[in-house]
C-alpha cells in the first residue's frame, strides 16, 4: 500500500496497519544507485562506485578506507550530504558483515574442535556431524563475501 505525503507525516498510515513504503529502510547500495552510482570492482580488489568522472568512490574493505576521486585524475566533485549519509550506511553495513564474518569464524573454530574431540572418542558420526557443520559456516563466508563483489 502506497500512503499519501499527508498519511505519512500524519501516521495515518500506521494506524490502519500500514508498514510498506513510509517504513521501508533503504540499503547504502540503494541509495547510491538513486544517485546514479554504478558498482564495479578495482583492480586491487577494492569496490569502486562510478556516477561520472568527477565522481567516484572507492572502498578498500582490506584496510577498511575510502575515498573520492575522479576516473582519470584527481580533481572530483565534493561530497553532497546524500553520498555521505549513503557513505555512513555503507560502512555501518560493512561493519556488520565484518561482525558476522567474525562471530561465524569463531563457530568454525569451536565446530573443528568438537571434531577433534569426537575423533579421539572414536565417535565419526559426530565428527561427521560436526565437520558438515563446520563446511556450510565456511560456505556462508565465502556467499557473504561474494555479495561484496557482485
Amino acid at each position: 500500500m502506497n500512503c499519501t505525503n499527508k498519511q505519512q507525516e500524519t501516521a495515518e498510515c500506521e494506524k490502519r496497519g500500514c508498514t510498506g513504503c513510509f517504513y521501508e529502510e533503504k540499503t547504502a547500495d540503494g541509495m547510491f544507485k538513486e544517485l546514479g552510482y554504478e558498482f564495479g570492482v578495482t583492480q586491487w580488489g577494492g569496490l569502486r562506485l562510478k556516477k561520472d568522472d568527477d565522481n567516484v568512490f572507492i572502498f578498500h574493505l582490506k584496510d577498511k578506507t575510502f575515498y573520492k576521486t575522479g576516473e582519470y585524475d584527481s580533481m572530483h566533485d565534493g561530497v553532497t550530504m546524500q553520498e555521505l549519509q549513503a557513505i555512513n550506511k555503507k560502512v555501518e553495513e560493512l561493519r556488520m558483515d565484518i561482525d558476522k564474518i567474525n562471530e561465524t569464524k569463531k563457530n568454525i573454530q569451536f565446530w573443528e574442535n568438537e571434531v577433534q574431540k569426537a575423533l579421539k572418542e572414536n565417535n565419526i558420526m559426530k565428527a561427521t556431524g560436526c565437520r558438515v557443520l563446520a563446511n556450510q559456516l565456511r560456505k556462508d563466508i565465502g556467499e557473504k563475501i561474494n555479495e561484496w563483489w557482485n
